[in-house]
Formats: C-alpha cells, sequence, structure tokens
C-alpha cells in the first residue's frame, strides 16, 4: 500500500499517547462462564429506587435476591436503603430453613448498603463469600440487573394497562415477581423457578388479571339481610400468608385479602372521576406478606412505621392541640370544616369546629388550612401565658394525622398543586422556623379533633371520651391547671388575670403544703 515503512518484529509496546487519547473498555465476555451446581451456592441480589413516587405502605426501594441454581426471585421493599443488612438477615434465615442449604456466595455491587462494616463482619461470620462487582461496572451483577429490568418494565405495563396510579408500583412489582416464578426461563430448561426450588408443579388456575375491578363477597356476620352482598374493589395481587387474593378495597381505601371473589378482567376503574385521596389509602395486609414482608410497618414489609405519638399520654405544662378537617363535608357548598381542641395538662380548655372560608381541591389542603387556623389559636395563648408569667420555653406541639399537610408546612417551596393556597395560610411556616410551634404526626384513631368534624361511631366515641373530658377536679399541678382555668373564664381581660393569679397565688403560698383537691363550678 505504501513504500519505506520500516519492518517491526516482535511485540508491540503500549503507546501512552494512545493510552490516554484512545483507551475505551474491554468487551465482557458473552455467555456464563460457570453456573450454581445446588441451591443457595450463589445468590444475586441488587436494589431498584429510589422511585418517584411512594408505595402505600411509604416504600421508595425494592430489593430482589436471586438463587442462580434455580433462578427462584424473592422481593423486599424498603424505605431507606440503609434496611438492606437487616432484610439479608431475614432472608438468609428464612431461604435456609426452607432448603435446608447454606447461602455460600452472595454477588452484589459494591453500594454502601452492602459494604458497610456490620454487613462484612456478619458474611465473615456466618462463613458467606462475598462476589463485589468493580465499581461502574454493573455488567459483572447482570443476573440481578437484568432481572430488576424485567421485573420494572412488567409492572410498568401492568399499571399501564389498567390505568392505575403509580402509588400501586410496589403492588405491581410484587404481582410481577410472583407472576416470574411460575413462567419458564431459558436458564433452567423444562422448569419453572417454583418448581425447581420446591419440587413441585406450580398451579395457575387462581391467576386474575392485575388491576381488574372485582367483587368481594361480604361475610354474613358483617352485614344484615338487606345490606349488599359483596364490594367493588380492585384485583392487586395474591396473599402469601392465606388461600386468598389481595384486593384494594375503593370504599374503605384499604388493601384487604379476600377468597370469594369474582374478578371482571376486561374492566377497569376510572380513578380521575373516581378520586381515591391518598390521605385515606393505607395498606393491611398479613405481616409476613411477601408484598410488605415483616417489619415494623404492621401491615408492610420494611417501612419503618414514623412512630406516632398519642396526644393525650403526656402531662406537660405546655399546650398541645389536635387540628382536623373535613374534605367536602358540607354538601350545600363543598366546603370543609376545620376542628380543634387544645390540652393543658390533663383537660381540654379550646376548642373550635367552624367551615373554611373557601373550597379545598385536596384533603392535604383542607388539613393545612386547618392547620393555619390551629397555629394561630396556639400563638394566641403563648402569649397569653407569656403575660401570666408562664413563658413557654419549647414550642407547642400540634399533632397531626396527614403527612402531606406536615410535609407541607415543613417544606417552603411553593409546588403546583399549592401554590393557590391564600398566603395567609402560610404563615405557620414562620412559626416553624422561629420553634413557636412543633408538627407532629398521630395515629387517625388517636386524632381527638375528629369530633369537632365528623361522625363517630359509638365504640369510638367512647373511647375517645375520657380524653375530651375537662376535669371539674384539679390534682397535683395546681398552679398549671388555676391559671387555665382563670385564662379561659377571663381569656379579655388580662390586667384582671394577672390581679386575680397574683392574689390566688399569694394565697396559696401561705397555705399548708399538702395535696389539695379543688372543686370548681361552671
Amino acid at each position: 500500500m505504501v513504500q519505506g515503512l520500516p519492518h517491526i518484529e516482535g511485540k508491540q509496546h503500549i503507546c501512552e499517547g494512545c493510552a490516554f487519547g484512545k483507551q475505551h473498555r474491554l468487551p465482557f465476555p458473552k455467555g456464563v462462564s460457570w453456573r450454581a451446581k445446588e441451591k443457595l451456592e450463589l445468590i444475586h441480589t441488587d436494589v431498584c429506587g429510589p422511585m418517584d413516587t411512594l408505595s402505600h405502605a411509604q416504600n421508595r426501594y425494592f430489593i430482589l435476591f436471586i438463587d442462580d441454581h434455580t433462578r427462584m426471585t424473592w422481593v423486599y421493599f424498603m424505605r431507606q436503603k440503609s434496611e438492606v443488612f437487616m432484610i439479608f438477615k431475614k432472608f438468609k434465615s428464612l431461604v435456609e430453613k426452607q432448603s435446608g442449604c447454606f447461602i455460600k456466595t452472595l454477588r452484589s455491587d459494591r453500594g454502601k448498603e452492602y459494604t458497610s462494616k456490620e454487613f462484612h463482619n456478619f458474611c465473615e461470620d456466618e462463613r458467606v463469600e462475598r462476589k463485589l462487582t468493580v465499581r461502574y461496572t454493573p455488567q459483572q451483577n447482570g443476573v440481578a440487573e437484568r432481572k430488576n429490568q424485567t421485573i420494572v418494565e412488567m409492572a410498568k405495563s401492568m399499571m399501564h394497562e389498567k390505568a392505575l396510579p403509580k402509588i400501586f408500583w410496589a403492588e405491581a412489582v410484587y404481582t410481577a415477581v410472583y407472576l416470574s416464578n411460575r413462567c419458564p426461563t431459558t436458564a433452567i430448561p423444562n422448569k419453572t423457578p417454583f418448581e425447581a426450588w420446591s419440587g413441585r408443579r406450580p398451579s395457575v388456575n387462581h391467576l386474575k388479571v392485575f388491576g381488574s375491578i372485582c367483587y368481594s363477597q361480604i361475610p354474613k356476620e358483617k352485614r344484615s339481610k338487606l345490606d349488599e352482598s359483596s364490594e367493588r374493589c380492585i384485583f392487586v395481587g395474591y396473599s402469601t400468608m392465606s388461600k386468598g387474593y389481595r384486593l384494594f378495597n375503593l370504599q374503605l381505601g384499604q388493601v384487604i385479602i379476600s377468597r370469594d371473589v369474582q374478578v371482571d378482567e376486561n374492566a377497569l376503574w376510572n380513578w380521575e372521576e373516581n378520586k381515591v385521596e391518598k390521605k385515606d389509602i393505607l395498606i393491611s395486609t398479613d405481616k409476613e406478606d411477601e408484598i410488605e414482608p415483616s417489619t415494623p410497618d404492621s401491615s408492610s414489609s420494611q417501612p419503618n412505621d414514623e412512630s406516632s405519638t398519642d396526644p393525650t399520654s403526656s402531662n406537660s405544662s405546655s399546650p398541645s392541640t389536635t387540628p382536623k378537617s373535613d374534605l367536602g363535608g358540607s354538601l350545600d357548598d363543598m366546603k370543609s370544616t376545620s376542628g380543634y381542641c387544645f390540652s393543658f395538662g390533663s383537660a381540654i380548655f379550646s376548642w373550635l369546629s367552624k367551615k373554611q372560608q373557601s373550597v379545598a381541591q385536596s384533603s392535604a389542603e383542607a388539613e393545612y388550612i386547618s392547620a393555619s387556623v390551629a397555629t394561630s389559636q396556639a400563638i394566641w395563648l403563648r402569649r397569653i401565658l407569656a403575660d401570666l408569667g408562664h413563658h413557654q420555653i419549647e414550642g407547642t406541639v400540634l399533632y397531626y394525622d396527614n403527612k402531606s399537610a406536615i410535609a407541607m408546612a415543613k417544606n417552603p417551596v411553593h409546588h403546583s398543586r399549592t401554590r393557590h393556597i391564600a398566603l395567609k395560610h402560610h404563615f405557620i411556616r414562620q412559626t416553624i422556623e422561629d420553634k413557636e410551634i412543633q408538627l407532629e404526626f398521630c395515629r387517625s384513631e388517636e386524632q381527638l379533633s375528629d369530633i369537632f368534624t365528623k361522625a363517630h361511631r359509638e365504640k369510638d366515641l367512647n373511647s375517645s371520651e375520657p380524653n375530651l373530658e375537662s376535669d371539674n377536679t384539679l390534682r397535683g399541678s395546681v398552679k398549671v391547671n388555676v391559671l387555665t382555668i382563670i385564662m379561659r373564664k377571663l381569656d379579655h381581660h388580662s390586667s384582671i388575670v394577672h390581679a386575680i393569679v397574683d392574689l390566688f397565688l399569694h394565697r396559696l403560698e401561705k397555705m399548708p403544703r399538702e395535696p389539695w383537691i379543688f372543686k370548681i363550678g361552671t
């Protein structure tokens, strides 16, 4: 081709200039060089997430474990990656009991959740060999990575087919794994992963179309003769603890387990016209169901349920309140009702039930407006107590059962769904920043102010009645309770309050120091 080139013999030397300017990644070998010969000889694992939408159980991630020999797959859901270690210990105990074998090798990437010191020490103690990928080389964990892609694509397809909201992603992922374990795979010829793992062929005659409308039979014990025999639900999966289906109850906003179900596989629910509020969507299932396998969410897998606080359990010297609202409670103008009640010590001394001035577009907005009303009252009460010489060092605690409203109050960013809210309601953010107000979450069944916004069943009313009473008998902290009663009676006359309180406390100091009981009339 050309003339004058010298003849070069021997091996080529590495050119530093070419290395800096042209080096590319080496090719990855095609196919599998080695396969496990028995169960649990090699486990592949990977974490997928975070998802942009929280699941019903407030999870953002899921983790897969795949047995290399049988291709059996397990899925767990979690809120944070830090839960991986606890999940692995639980998974290891489960599969080793089921199979009679021991995990020998664990293959994963180099994420911090897999390389922590406690994870490393645990694997050393249990004689589990670790195989970690080279950094930025997910191809070395190809089995888990490809399985993640397959499961997510299946979940998205199922949700799209039935037009389900994204909040159902965890239910869809669990169902995808359930189906994947019962489908043939080229990795193990003539067998499904379920059969290879358990030794028996799976039954598929119970399978239904995910997201279909179904009708769950209501037990006779829960209905009268003239009540409807069934309730409309959405089919969202299969229970691993019971021989039943997992159904999303549209009326209750909960996931239930039922055996007596009729499924209309051609129908789908119109979520736009028949909107179910996210605040009402709860998860309620067997504690050890794989969809939300066992841990602190009481019904879910790894979602450590935010510890709820009972607003009636403390006997502090600072006022606390439980604001509440109902969405569109008025049928005439569809305006919501705000309600709150303040307690001081052990007694309720200030309460309100009042219709809001504007129509709320969501339950979170209604709760947020109710929170601003309660905050105004809390600030006024703090100033009254300051006038009486009872200065509040810590912020007044406001208990809410709506996490969205709490997030809106703590986050100063204006979102597209909240930018229309009147500016006067946003002053709650300033009070939180000034530490005059503290927001804490409480469960709905512990929300005392519900009685001011909606009807109660007799059982619920009887259980909350003791916490709503204003005791006429004062014991122990006389000063605090007496100030509360006087403030309630003479709240508009601060100078009179000062005079009466000073006189009363002056006389109390001269009385014998022994337990007193004061009877205060109405």
